[in-house]
């Protein structure tokens, strides 16, 4: 029989401990990215909307069945911001997640 020598589990452990902590998280994760986009898409809609900016209100984050939403509300949406919004949604998601990851792995 080989011997394969001495192995320590206690580093897998410790990596274990650490993406347990990171699935529980998780949920936390996706509602600051969801509320970062709403954010931006709010402030970029409310810079194009005359006078009145009273009108524009972000609804709860909300989870069903898998899926996060967020309502935005305003009568006559500015489908231009988001359009312009979704050109930048990659890139918040890829900052926040390897935000998140540093966060959890330290890497």
């Amino acid at each position: 029989m080989s011997k394969f020598g001495d192995f320590e589990f206690k580093d897998f452990n410790a990596l274990g401990q650490k993406l347990d902590n990171m699935h529980a998280a998780t949920p936390r994760f996706f509602e600051d990215c969801l509320d970062e986009l709403a954010s931006r898409l709010r402030a970029k809609v409310i810079k194009k909307t005359p006078k009145d900016h009273s009108g524009w209100t972000a609804g709860p984050i909300q989870r069903k069945a898998g899926f996060y939403t967020v309502e935005i509300k305003y009568q006559g949406a500015d489908f231009q911001s988001l359009r312009e919004l979704e050109n930048e949604m990659a890139a918040v998601v890829e900052n926040k997640a390897n935000r998140f990851i540093k966060q959890h792995l330290g890497w």
